[in-house]
């Protein structure tokens, strides 16, 4: 997707979007498309299951689209303002696509820090936009950004020990003086993220199979295909959605 600021192409709409089909040994982009809406910079875009696109910001307000109509429409039905006036417009801030929990794998999508300033005069001291996030369920029938309640004002699951490496497939225990209190067992990749783009996501829950005193047993996923091999945080979550402290191991 194009922007339009700093935008010098006279063939291209400055406004547009294209769409690559890989084909075997290549592939091919189609002809520009012009979209109702401008993004400027790193467009946050999140494809839904239905094949429709949803940006995240970071200006306002966010939206849902088709890109596959002709033309293109911008529905006011499917505009979501954020809560935070501005979270900039380059590369400020950022938006992940959460983890997809059965039964549903409800659609969700945060959004976190920015600025409310110009990207000329950023300030590392800002109190808004820097220090928040929102979130927004697209299953649901009128979908709306919430704030999120910061979770490091309250008491968090402690890990006391937790294993250096596990393997796929087997089980494991981890050390904590809650084992009853802990609803999920979730290990996140480490990603590399630049200009709006995640390039190794991942976070994958482990089947908790018991506890006992202090001690929590659980399941490594099954093979690379669910998460590949190599070091992951993992983390205790309670049943008021709290995780504690991340533990790092490796999964081989």
């Amino acid at each position: 997707m194009y922007g339009a600021d700093n935008f010098t192409d006279p063939t291209v709409p400055a406004a547009s979007l294209e769409t690559f089909t890989p084909t075997t040994g290549g592939g091919s982009w189609s002809a520009p498309k012009p979209v109702p809406f401008d993004y400027y910079y790193y467009p946050r875009a999140f494809l839904l299951p239905l094949g429709d696109v949803f940006i995240a910001g970071p200006q306002k307000p966010a939206r849902r689209f088709d890109p596959a109509a002709s033309p293109i429409t911008d529905n006011p039905a499917l505009q979501y303002p954020q809560v935070y006036p501005q979270r900039g417009v380059n590369m400020e801030g950022t938006a992940v696509l959460l983890h997809l929990r059965p039964p549903a794998y409800n659609p969700r999508v945060m959004i976190c820090g920015g600025t409310g300033n110009t990207r000329l005069n950023w300030n590392a001291g800002e109190s808004g936009a820097m220090k928040t996030a929102e979130r927004i369920d697209l299953s649901v029938a009128a979908p709306a950004w919430q704030t999120l309640p910061d979770y490091f004002f309250k008491p968090r699951p402690q890990i006391t020990s937790a294993p250096a490496a596990i393997s796929y497939g087997q089980p494991f225990a981890i050390q904590t003086p809650t084992p009853n209190g802990i609803s999920e067992v979730v290990l996140m990749r480490p990603g590399a993220v630049t200009h709006g783009f995640n390039m190794d996501q991942r976070s994958v829950g482990c089947a908790i199979t018991g506890a006992t005193g202090t001690t929590l047993n659980a399941t490594a996923p099954p093979d690379g295909n669910v998460s590949p091999p190599g070091y992951h945080l993992l983390f205790l979550v309670d049943h008021d959605r709290t995780p504690s402290v991340g533990a790092w191991t490796r999964l081989s």
